[in-house]
């Protein structure tokens, strides 16, 4: 995932982005296939050449994620929305409730230069 100084450097040079090998093709068997760049964000790289992105054409609040296919030239939906991806990580709401927190309750003991 880009930190936001690169999001915003990357997301500017994708806007300006001519090479038609990142815009895909319409797939209605194994949609999007493609993307528009004025309509997306890129949130960072899978791999090489590998963007994973915010699609926002279907809807402004609740942006489909997407990422280009590893083989190029066609656009995979990764997850519904941001929500689900978070499920599917692990990183939901209900996951991070069930790991220790760092408070008094979880904090190691301290050692005996701190006392």
């Amino acid at each position: 995932m880009f930190d936001l100084p690169t999001m915003r450097r990357v997301n500017r040079r994708w806007r300006a982005e001519t090479d038609p090998a990142f815009f895909g093709h319409p797939d209605d068997r194994a949609p999007p296939g493609d993307i528009c760049r004025e309509r997306s964000l890129w949130l960072g790289l899978l791999g090489p050449d590998i963007p994973f992105a915010l699609d926002y054409r279907g809807d402004m609040a609740r942006p489909t994620v997407v990422s280009l296919h590893s083989g190029g030239d066609r656009w995979i939906t990764v997850a519904a929305d941001v929500e689900r991806l978070l499920v599917r990580l692990g990183l939901d709401r209900a996951a991070v409730a069930r790991t220790p927190r760092n408070d008094a309750t979880t904090r190691a003991p301290r050692c005996a230069v701190d006392t």
